[in-house]
């Protein structure tokens, strides 16, 4: 049957989860390198959310999710999100986690602070086309 799960209601779970995350980012000492993985994560709504609140608030836990790829002058402005996993086993839900994604990716925002996803196959290998 149908039904709903919290992420699709309000943004407000994303950012209460972030709020737990930060914490326990904290109590590990702030490490530079971090991974988000969501298994099974439906259309992709409670990462973007996590992602994006991340981003405006929380800059330094968000740029623990990233890799910084360019020349010096480039890196200032290209995040790659490294640290953010989907775990899904469907094609048709790939397609629409991916889709999310690039809505969020192509939010003003977050392309004003250079923030990019990448893709994998299911291989592991990066997907050719990587969202710039």
């Amino acid at each position: 049957g149908d039904f709903i799960t919290a992420p699709e209601v309000s943004q407000l779970f994303g950012e209460s989860l972030l709020i737990w995350l930060m914490t326990q980012y904290r109590t590990l000492n702030a490490p530079s390198n971090i991974q988000i993985i969501e298994i099974g994560p439906g259309k992709g709504t409670l990462i973007c959310d996590i992602v994006r609140s991340a981003i405006d608030t929380f800059p330094d836990f968000a740029a623990a999710l990233t890799t910084e790829e360019g020349d010096e002058e480039e890196k200032k402005k290209k995040k790659v999100a490294i640290g953010v996993h989907l775990v899904e086993v469907t094609n048709g839900m790939r397609a629409r986690q991916k889709e999310s994604l690039e809505n969020l990716q192509n939010e003003k925002a977050i392309q004003e602070k250079g923030y990019s996803f990448q893709f994998t196959d299911d291989d592991g290998d990066v997907a050719d086309e990587k969202m710039e």
